[in-house]
Formats: C-alpha cells, structure tokens, sequence
C-alpha cells in the first residue's frame, strides 16, 4: 500500500485468511488433520490428539481464493484492501470432526498440551462483505469440500 500511495502504482493488496486444498503441505492444519486421521485409520487406533480445539479459524479452499484474486484483479480497486476470507468460523474440534466423517473414520477427539499453541488468537474470521459487494464473488466450495480435497489427494 505504501507503493500505491507513495509510488502511484496500481496496488489491491488482501487479507487473505487460512486457505487450504490439494498439494498443501501437511505442516498445515488441514492437511495435517488428514495425514494424522490416515495414521490412525492405517494403525486401527481410536484417538486423534489435537492441540487447542476451541480456537475458531475462517477457512477457504484454495480455488475460491484464487478466483477471489481474479475478481479482484478485473473489478478491485486500487488502494484498497480486501478480506479474503468465507466469513465463518470454525474450532478445530469442528474441522476434526468434519475431517473425521470425510474420511469415514470413528475417533475420540483428545486433548495434548504439547500440540497446542500458548499464542494462538481465539477467533480468527474474516469479513468478507467488501470484496463481495465490489465483485460478486463468492465462494463455490465449502469445509466438507477442502476436507474431500485433501483425503483424495493423500489416498
């Protein structure tokens, strides 16, 4: 923005929150989530140990971001910034869970300290509404759809 404003240059600049899909590196929450549900489905166990999973993250799949970015290079306007984002949280029990009924695998939700982050921000969601009104953008695909994504591709 500082390029816009001191340089005259054309710049959208995002927030973009968490978004996930295919070929996302299992570092990341979600494809982490997959990997460890794949573990514990190969290894006929019955938990899933999480970190903190009352933390409420936004989450997009990767696709609706980029259209998002394409939207917003045909319609944006430049010196503003916008919130990518789906405008709806989640917990990580919640995504979890959501993982869990994808990949068709029963598991006991636990709790291990070591996992869990002392600075993770409770609530994480986006606002959306700036982005939508300027382009009409939306997304097509939903948590479930990343979740489906993501067990395909690790399978």
């Amino acid at each position: 923005m500082q390029a816009a404003r001191g340089l005259g240059l054309q710049v959208i600049a995002t927030r973009s929150f968490n978004h996930s899909g295919r070929g996302q590196d299992e570092r990341f929450l979600v494809p982490g989530l997959i990997k460890r549900i794949r573990s514990i489905a190969d290894a006929h166990t019955d938990r899933l140990m999480l970190g903190n999973m009352e933390v409420v993250r936004d989450f997009l799949h990767v696709l609706d971001v980029a259209k998002a970015y394409i939207a917003l290079i045909e319609m944006g306007e430049p010196g503003q910034v916008y919130n990518v984002s789906s405008g709806e949280g989640l917990t990580v029990r919640q995504l979890a869970e959501l993982a869990l009924k994808v990949a068709g695998v029963v598991a006991t939700l636990e709790r291990d300290p070591k996992l869990a982050r002392g600075s993770d921000i409770e609530w994480l969601v986006g606002d959306n509404s700036k982005l939508r009104k300027r382009t009409g953008w939306a997304p097509d695909n939903g948590p479930e759809d990343i979740m489906r994504d993501l067990w395909g591709a690790a399978g």
